[in-house]
């Protein structure tokens, strides 16, 4: 895979957050499902979106559907997960 072509998630933009926050992240057309998993500093899995669009993608997370905490978010596709990264809920 040419790697200028790889799947890449994006620090969230407000980082930290109160209300919402949005996660960017570029799919490749070549991933079949693709998923942006959030996890509490347990490793417990809290939330998992389908991404199905292609292309740079914006996800929307509500700060009303987590508690407040750090988070680790990853996109995962095909199997294959991209870098991490952690995010901020304040309430």
């Amino acid at each position: 895979m040419d790697p200028t072509d790889a799947m890449k998630v994006y620090q969230n933009i407000p980082n930290p957050f109160n209300e919402q926050t949005t996660i960017q992240c570029y799919v490749p057309n070549n991933i079949q499902k693709a998923e942006l998993c959030v996890y509490n500093m347990q490793g417990a899995q809290v939330k998992c979106i389908i991404v199905s669009e292609r292309g740079m993608v914006n996800v929307q997370i509500q700060a009303g559907q987590l508690s407040a905490g750090i988070y680790t978010y990853l996109l995962v596709g095909n199997g294959g997960t991209s870098d991490a990264k952690q995010m901020i809920l304040t309430k």
